[in-house]
């Protein structure tokens, strides 16, 4: 019985937002769509962390190296909380 409450909520919550998606203006979803540019780090982080990855001989720029990082860090914790959940 819950399931089919549940199913009937989320097909009325997917027609009011699609009807509410048709009735945006196509302005205020064409500049959601627009390129923001790339985000770059703080010059007082950035400078050290070039001459970091360069004197370790790596051809990365230092805001694909945090990207990498934060990255290897998330799933270093997915497999260590799916291992260990408690």
């Amino acid at each position: 019985m819950l399931t089919v409450v549940v199913a009937a909520a989320a097909v009325f919550v997917v027609l009011e937002l699609a009807r509410a998606a048709r009735r945006a203006e196509h302005s205020v979803r064409t500049r959601a769509l627009t390129h923001r540019g790339a985000r770059t780090l703080p010059s007082r982080i950035r400078a050290p962390l070039a001459r970091a990855l360069a004197s370790a001989d790596l051809d990365i720029a230092p805001e694909d190296a945090v990207r990498l990082w934060g990255a290897c860090t998330i799933g270093v914790a997915g497999v260590g909380a799916s291992l260990a959940p408690t």
